[in-house]
């Protein structure tokens, strides 16, 4: 939907691995987390750019882990 609907001055790029982890979570509430993120970031470069989006498997122990 990203590469469709952005300007073609921004790339995206996607990195993730066939072995992510499943996640228990509100659908539409993690879309729309992460388009608000895109949009901002499309905001964020008037010239055009990269967006670079990548997904990995993290385990959290607690809020400090979100630091790193």
């Amino acid at each position: 939907m990203l590469k469709v609907s952005f300007p073609q001055n921004i790339r995206i790029f996607t990195d993730y691995s066939s072995k992510i982890w499943l996640v228990l979570a509100n659908a539409t509430q993690i879309f729309q987390v992460l388009m608000n993120l895109c949009v901002n970031a499309r905001d964020a470069m008037t010239e055009g750019g990269m967006l670079s989006i990548k997904v990995k498997n993290v385990i959290l122990e607690n809020l400090e882990d979100l630091k790193n």
